[in-house]
């Protein structure tokens, strides 16, 4: 990648950005053990839980899983 727009990037941002070492779905774990009854996200005017939202997140998981294991058989 050019670093061209580098003379237009403002002096006190960070010019690289780390990947975080876990991923996105252990984020969300975790937060629903700490936080299981705040709003993870509000979709519409209604709020979705931390837990709401690993419970349906690990659902979709495993229906997916299930697919796959019969579309390979």
């Amino acid at each position: 990648m050019s670093d061209a727009h580098f003379k237009f990037w403002p002096a006190h941002a960070m010019r690289h950005l780390s990947a975080p070492a876990t991923n996105l779905f252990y984020n969300t774990e975790v937060s629903a053990r700490r936080y299981p009854d705040k709003p993870y996200i509000i979709f519409y005017d209604t709020p979705i839980s931390f837990a709401e939202f690993h419970d349906e997140s690990r659902r979709a998981w495993r229906s997916w899983e299930s697919s796959m294991s019969k579309d390979t058989v």
